[in-house]
């Protein structure tokens, strides 16, 4: 039995085309030239199958579709509100349901529109029991709040089944407080308010604090922000202002508060928690303190690809590296080269910032000197010994000859 794509093919030329395809596939061509007839009516044979099948097909899709319309769930009278905002909340239904929770770290757990309000209300209940979680800021009391958020793991992980990470919790629990603020400060600022989760905002009013929300408008364009330090991030950035990401210690500025912190951690107060227990190494973050312990461990996992040797770090790996390349830093001084920028900042300082520096050096020898009159008065040893030398070559007759 041959497939055939359609009657239209087989209609006029593509008839005469089909049969030629016929003689040249198949050896028997003589056999084929007396069954013409034969063909045609295996040909139309095939064709009306087909056009059964799309038919049966098309009615089969018909009743798959009016049963996807006829089997519809439809809602109690009290959620008829919810089925007319479309596609959304169906999306949002439907997701509740299925209980939407992720366990990744630096993100909530959560989704306000896709996570059960079970879920939800359960956590903000466990919220109120561990003050931890939403009272400490600013690295306090850091051991009791992982000791918190591990509780409201267990706790979840009880009723629920599922488990969060320690951060995951604090993470949630951040975020959470960042949304009431917002509700609660747009409530203020607005009369025409709305919240889309009023069951939620209604719990957390219950006990978190409100004292420390407030409005601030901008002169210039007037826009609300939550506290002082944005409105001071909005004039940086729209404004032309002030930076308020500055360094109180060294007075150096920062694009973000970020950067700051890391900035003040590295250089001015280092946190106690990354003292390191074998020696007097203060690390300003965690992967420092994780690169410092590689130190005492005596591993050397990083390699150089040139000369091969090994180090314990991938710092100190960087500056080996740099011995195999001409030295780039150039002293704006003098014409001395460094490889290393700290090694050319005490070159500076030694030999040029000094008020004994060496600022004047000889153009024979580039030996430096403090003074320009002590710079003339070595010269002059150059002269006298180039004059020498002079005498001394006249003095001598094999090159007196040469001349």
């Amino acid at each position: 039995m041959w497939k055939v794509p359609g009657a239209d093919a087989f209609t006029g030329v593509g008839w005469d085309a089909f049969m030629t395809h016929l003689r040249r596939q198949h050896t028997d061509a003589i056999k084929l030239d007396g069954d013409d007839s034969e063909i045609q009516d295996e040909v139309e044979l095939e064709m009306a199958n087909l056009k059964d099948a799309e038919d049966n097909s098309a009615s089969e899709t018909e009743e798959e579709q009016v049963q996807s319309f006829t089997n519809v769930e439809f809602l109690d009278e009290s959620d008829d509100n919810e089925l007319c905002r479309g596609s959304a909340s169906e999306e949002e239904s439907e997701s509740s349901q299925a209980n939407y929770v992720q366990n990744t770290p630096q993100k909530p757990f959560y989704s306000l529109l896709r996570t059960s309000p079970e879920i939800i209300h359960y956590f903000i209940d466990l919220l109120e029991q561990h003050t931890h979680l939403w009272q400490s800021h600013k690295g306090l009391f850091r051991k009791e709040r992982l000791e918190s958020a591990q509780r409201v793991s267990d706790a979840m992980a009880q009723r629920f089944g599922f488990s969060l990470l320690p951060q995951v919790v604090c993470t949630s629990s951040r975020s959470i407080c960042a949304w009431f603020e917002r509700q609660f400060a747009s409530k203020v600022r607005s009369k025409g308010w709305y919240c889309r989760y009023p069951a939620y905002y209604d719990r957390l009013v219950q006990f978190m604090p409100t004292n420390h929300i407030t409005v601030i408008v901008c002169d210039e364009c007037r826009r609300s922000f939550l506290n002082e330090y944005q409105l001071e991030v909005h004039k940086y950035r729209m404004h032309s202002g002030q930076n308020p990401n500055v360094c109180s210690v060294c007075n150096k500025g920062f694009g973000c508060a970020s950067k700051l912190l890391e900035h003040r951690a590295r250089y001015h107060f280092k946190p106690v928690e990354w003292q390191c227990k074998l020696c007097s190494y203060n690390a300003p973050s965690k992967w420092d303190y994780q690169q410092h312990l590689t130190v005492h461990s005596g591993q050397r996992n990083y390699t150089c690809e040139v000369c091969g040797q090994s180090y314990k770090s991938t710092s100190a790996l960087a500056v080996h590296r740099r011995t195999h390349s001409q030295p780039r830093l150039a002293c704006p001084h003098c014409q001395k080269h460094f490889r290393e920028n700290s090694i050319l900042k005490k070159h500076i300082k030694r030999v040029h910032k000094r008020e004994n520096s060496r600022n004047y050096a000889c153009r024979v020898c580039w030996r430096r000197f403090q003074t320009v009159e002590v710079l003339k008065l070595h010269e002059r040893t150059h002269v006298n010994f180039h004059h020498n030398e002079l005498e001394d070559d006249a003095d001598d007759p094999e090159i007196v000859s040469e001349i």
